[in-house]
């Protein structure tokens, strides 16, 4: 175990780590620390995702705080258990860090203090949804700082051992189809990308009361990620442009595109996407539930049997988004 992996350990160690995740979450039976982690057997569905991020392509290190740049490297992952509907239940965490650390590059903190600081960003939001830290690794190279994130998830079966709920997937849209968006979208370099609260609430609330077809979450562009769920599903989509919500932040962007541009493409907007039918995405847009745990859901479009994205009048949109 190298210097900084035992001292990551240790600090770790003293924040209560082990303890937290052994006596109090019935899911992990052993914790970080050991040769490998262990969760108790699930009654349902397993669900795991992982996404790598790292300086200059998701983060500017110079720019942004540790604790936030760790609160996405957890959130972005959180979101695709949300778009899955997916219960979480714990994540593992790897870091590699340039071997010749630039103090000034990271605010002129030590590496331990950075990796400590990154942590409690990674933490603060696992507490949120119940998801432990339940393993992970640090080492050093010649590159920029990488972070990757695995998360574990479950969709439970009933007391009988079946399927009492089933993934949500991005090939399920049906021609008819209500499109819905769960927040506003567009602007989110300016400091929302960070800040973001995965959609991990509202998912699993959908899931007990509304038969929901299809979802995905919004990372790279609602037009590209949309396009992706309805080719996967061999549909196409008319949107409403005017129903599209656009996030105030787009106003803080100075540059030729129009603020629905903005909504369309910029990404990292962490709302999910969804089709149901038209009657449940009536209900679902009347649910004062929904409103109260923060998501403001509009419907957006309708799925088509055309492949492609159009607008009301039959006018075709082209994808855009952020592409990597």
């Amino acid at each position: 175990m190298s210097s900084l992996e035992s001292d990551v350990f240790r600090w770790l160690q003293s924040r209560g780590l082990w303890t937290q995740t052994r006596d109090s979450n019935p899911n992990v039976v052993v914790g970080p620390g050991d040769d490998a982690a262990v969760l108790a057997r699930p009654t349902g569905d397993v669900v795991v995702s992982t996404d790598m991020l790292s300086d200059d392509v998701d983060f500017l290190l110079a720019e942004a705080k540790p604790e936030l740049v760790g609160r996405k490297a957890l959130g972005v992952n959180l979101s695709d258990l949300a778009a899955m509907a997916a219960t979480p239940i714990g994540f593992t965490a790897s870091v590699a860090v340039d071997k010749n650390w630039s103090k000034p590059a990271y605010g002129n903190l030590s590496c331990l203090n950075y990796l400590k600081r990154l942590c409690e960003g990674m933490l603060t939001l696992a507490d949120e949804f119940n998801c432990p830290l339940i393993g992970g690794d640090t080492n050093c190279f010649s590159g920029p700082l990488t972070i990757s994130i695995t998360v574990f998830g479950v969709i439970p079966h009933n007391s009988q051992g079946r399927k009492k709920y089933v993934p949500w997937t991005r090939n399920a849209a049906q021609p008819g189809d209500a499109i819905l968006l769960t927040g506003a979208v567009g602007g989110s370099i300016h400091g929302r990308q960070f800040t973001f609260t995965p959609r991990v609430n509202e998912a699993l609330y959908l899931r007990q009361n509304y038969d929901v077809h299809a979802a995905m979450d919004i990372s790279d562009g609602l037009s590209l990620d949309l396009f992706r769920m309805t080719t996967a599903s061999n549909v196409g989509a008319a949107l409403d442009l005017d129903s599209i919500p656009i996030h105030r932040d787009v106003k803080k962007t100075h540059d030729d595109k129009s603020p629905l541009e903005h909504a369309l493409s910029d990404g990292e907007d962490f709302e999910l996407i969804l089709t149901a039918s038209p009657k449940t995405a009536e209900k679902i847009l009347c649910d004062e539930t929904l409103r109260s745990l923060g998501a403001k859901i509009a419907r957006i479009g309708t799925v088509v049997n055309q492949p492609g994205l159009w607008t009301a009048d039959g006018k075709e949109i082209a994808p855009d988004g952020w592409l990597h």
